[in-house]
């Protein structure tokens, strides 16, 4: 039998209700969804919604499996990284079998082929930010707004190496802009986690520290891999040199912008509210 909501789902999705359930954590890419969307982003299923949306649909699978059948809806996964070396291949087939009906957004064709899947997948382009304000009046910001330890640690840690080092919450924004306007001000960004948020930052003239591997089509001169050993060394040789490739401008121009990324997310999402969910065992 149907719960409330359920029904309400059902309904909604007849008179053309764009409400969408965020599974996740909120990260750069949660807020990025706010900017010119077309739909409601909630992240407690308290009212009637159309679909599902998760951007680490590995972590969320079983959950995402058993709210789109209690709750009558389809879901978007989006996929940023490639999978780990510790995900098998029977895990993509178990995982691609488990979400088969829903939608999958990737970033990158690389990272599509890796995770070995076909049926209702899009392949979209990052999107980034234009006319930002990027004047350097700090050195060192490090990205915490999934609220890890380990940047807790690495926080106290260089802040008694360098003259200027902040650790960015989510408790210290509100929204996309923010993040744009805090980050732009610094010379170098620490990323730990979130390779949308690594591609930004150097798209807002940072140089990226981070232990996240990229694809190689995501190949930044800004990006550099963390130095676990010397990351003293690593920071003091950036603050002293600090100046631009000149080659920089060249990567930022194989994005499109942000505004653009948001339009094509709302496609996607506007072919899954015309569909009826149907549950197949």
């Amino acid at each position: 039998m149907l719960n409330n909501l359920a029904c309400s789902n059902i309904i909604n999705n007849l008179l053309d209700n764009k409400t969408i359930y965020y599974i996740g954590k909120k990260n750069i890419f949660f807020y990025m969804l706010n900017v010119n969307s077309d739909y409601n982003i909630i992240t407690e299923p308290s009212q009637p919604f159309s679909a599902i949306l998760s951007d680490d649909p590995l972590f969320y699978s079983q959950n995402i499996e058993k709210l789109s059948l209690e709750y009558n809806v389809n879901s978007v996964l989006v996929f940023h990284d490639p999978p780990s070396n510790i995900i098998k291949k029977e895990d993509k087939y178990i995982l691609d079998r488990k979400l088969r009906n829903s939608h999958r957004i990737f970033f990158s064709k690389t990272i599509k082929e890796l995770w070995n899947m076909d049926n209702n997948c899009h392949i979209l382009q990052y999107g980034l930010p234009e006319n930002i304000d990027m004047t350097k009046d700090k050195d060192i910001l490090i990205l915490n707004i999934d609220h890890s330890n380990v940047n807790i640690e690495l926080y106290n840690y260089i802040k008694t190496l360098a003259n200027s080092c902040d650790i960015l919450n989510k408790n210290d924004i509100s929204s996309y802009e923010d993040i744009l306007n805090i980050i732009s001000k610094y010379k170098i960004c620490i990323v730990t986690q979130g390779q949308y948020d690594a591609i930004l930052s150097s798209a807002l003239n940072c140089f990226v520290l981070t232990n996240i591997p990229l694809s190689q089509e995501f190949y930044n001169p800004l990006i550099k891999n963390i130095n676990n050993k010397n990351i003293n060394e690593q920071i003091k040789s950036i603050l002293e040199n600090y100046s631009l490739p000149k080659e920089i401008q060249s990567y930022s121009n194989t994005y499109i912008n942000i505004k653009n990324m948001q339009h094509n997310i709302n496609q996607v999402f506007n072919q899954v509210f015309k569909r009826v969910y149907i549950y197949e065992p």
